[in-house]
């Protein structure tokens, strides 16, 4: 089961919608990275989870009451809101296994980390008191991992879940049928892959990772780590 997204008016809080499900994003301030939300009756599959309050109340709204929580991979903007997310609900937490690693060590899930990607954008006062609102070095044992692929069914929609490597080591794509691809930080809009972190390969980024991402049809919608969404072959022109 598959069909295109449409993408609503521009609004603070974006929205795409299928003919069966609703997909929301919301930005984590403090990095500009993307955690997406899809809607399906009273379940909801999260994408690279963050603190959001709107999130939240859009999931009470829909008397949300179980979730499926997707990570592409292990760096803590994207795994941000995590732990405030599953203490509320009840949870199934899926990830490549060596994102699973990261998550069982505090020294990897601290905010600071990722804090002075906005130092030149916000003040130190301002950074710092972002940070305090986040948590704060902590160690969570994922449900469900995978090393090469791992693809499931959810709310009569197809998940395939793919090991790519070149950001980092637990780095994967997310596919929801044939026709929607997130991308974590693999592609993003007009802004080359980081290969340098540590975990990251420009090697396996251009043997396997690049070789995916060139075969995806003109047809797909992208949705990435960072910034906007995209069609394939707008991406290609």
């Amino acid at each position: 089961m598959g069909s295109r997204l449409t993408v609503l008016p521009p609004k603070s809080r974006a929205s795409l919608m299928r003919f069966d499900m609703q997909i929301n994003r919301y930005v984590f301030e403090l990095a500009g990275s993307n955690m997406y939300v899809a809607f399906s009756g009273k379940k909801a599959l999260v994408i690279d989870p963050n603190v959001s309050e709107g999130a939240l109340v859009e999931l009470q709204r829909q008397q949300i009451d179980e979730i499926t929580v997707l990570l592409t991979h292990e760096h803590y903007d994207h795994t941000s809101g995590l732990v405030w997310l599953c203490e509320q609900f009840r949870s199934t937490v899926i990830c490549h296994e060596q994102t699973a690693c990261a998550l069982r060590l505090g020294r990897n899930n601290r905010p600071i980390i990722i804090a002075s990607n906005r130092m030149q954008d916000l003040s130190p006062d301002a950074v710092k008191a972002m940070i305090e609102t986040l948590p704060q070095g902590y160690r969570y044992e994922a449900d469900v991992t995978f090393s090469k692929e791992y693809t499931f069914d959810w709310e009569g929609h197809r998940i395939r879940m793919i090991a790519m490597p070149g950001h980092s080591r637990g780095g994967c794509c997310i596919e929801i049928d044939h026709d929607t691809v997130l991308t974590g930080d693999l592609l993003i809009w007009n802004t080359p892959v980081i290969t340098r972190f540590p975990g990251g390969s420009e090697e396996l980024y251009q043997a396997l990772t690049l070789p995916y991402l060139e075969s995806l049809p003109d047809s797909v919608t992208v949705l990435p780590g960072h910034g906007r969404q995209f069609l394939m072959g707008e991406y290609r022109k």
